[in-house]
């Protein structure tokens, strides 16, 4: 399995910085997310040149993209922009880097989505990850509180509905913790066979409301969960993504905490 983490959890501005000290801590694979303040792929001039450098400078591998795709409701003016002009950005800015993986999310839902919308969402994320997978792409999928991939039963539907071998999941346990799955055991069982990138944070909840905090903070098991990961043969990313401050001490804490449980599977 590879540490990993993502270009904005790191530090609160500097990517030169964010790159030197998860370098530091041991970490040399990045998801590319929020770039110098702005998302991928609508990068500030010069941008990409300086992610170049520093990928170099560094010895970096960029293990994957994450656009925010389908991070907007169904009926939303930005869906079509979504579906069409951001994937296709993408894409041509991934393949200038060298990655072929792409994270995006089931669809927000919004007040007026009505059950039978789920078919528009499969047909929207089908479309989608046929684009992708003639550019090479994999697409993965995040389960998040607040959309049609949610909770792990949704997630299952949507990725047996899509049923294409290029489209994935990007298995976040810290946000199915938010929807109330607090073992993730079950949903871990039933999502196994497509987890293709796994995100992990650590999360509590205290009369109804839930906080992110660094990895052997919180109540997810991430001591059994990295050794069921390592069982059932997972060799994918392993990407702290914290979504919580302050940085650097919350990324520092949890990947420290992360080496330590891998170091004990070792023994």
């Amino acid at each position: 399995m590879i540490l990993t983490t993502v270009t904005d959890e790191v530090l609160d501005a500097g990517l030169e910085g964010s790159f030197a000290l998860a370098v530091q801590e041991g970490i040399t694979h990045f998801e590319l997310r929020k770039i110098e303040g702005r998302r991928f792929p609508l990068l500030a001039e010069g941008a990409v040149q300086r992610l170049k450098q520093l990928r170099e400078k560094f010895g970096l591998t960029f293990t994957t993209v994450s656009p925010g795709i389908f991070k907007v409701p169904l009926r939303s003016e930005e869906f079509e922009f979504h579906r069409t002009t951001l994937l296709e950005k993408t894409m041509a800015l991934a393949e200038e880097l060298g990655i072929n993986k792409l994270i995006v999310f089931g669809v927000k839902r919004a007040p007026s989505d009505r059950e039978e919308d789920r078919e528009q969402v499969i047909e929207a994320l089908g479309q989608l990850a046929l684009r992708a997978g003639q550019n090479g792409f994999t697409v993965m999928m995040e389960n998040e509180p607040g959309f049609w991939a949610d909770y792990s039963e949704n997630c299952l539907t949507l990725l047996e509905a899509v049923n294409r071998q290029n489209f994935r999941l990007n298995w976040d346990p810290g946000n199915l913790y938010k929807t109330g799955e607090h073992n993730y055991k079950p949903g871990y069982e039933l999502l196994k066979r497509f987890i293709a990138n796994v995100h992990l944070k650590d999360a509590v909840t205290v009369d109804g409301k839930t906080t992110y905090l660094p990895l052997g903070e919180g109540a997810i098991d991430y001591r059994q969960l990295l050794a069921d990961l390592r069982a059932d043969g997972y060799q994918g990313c392993l990407t702290v993504e914290t979504h919580c401050r302050p940085l650097p001490e919350a990324f520092q804490k949890s990947v420290r905490y992360l080496k330590q449980l891998l170091a004990g599977m070792e023994r």
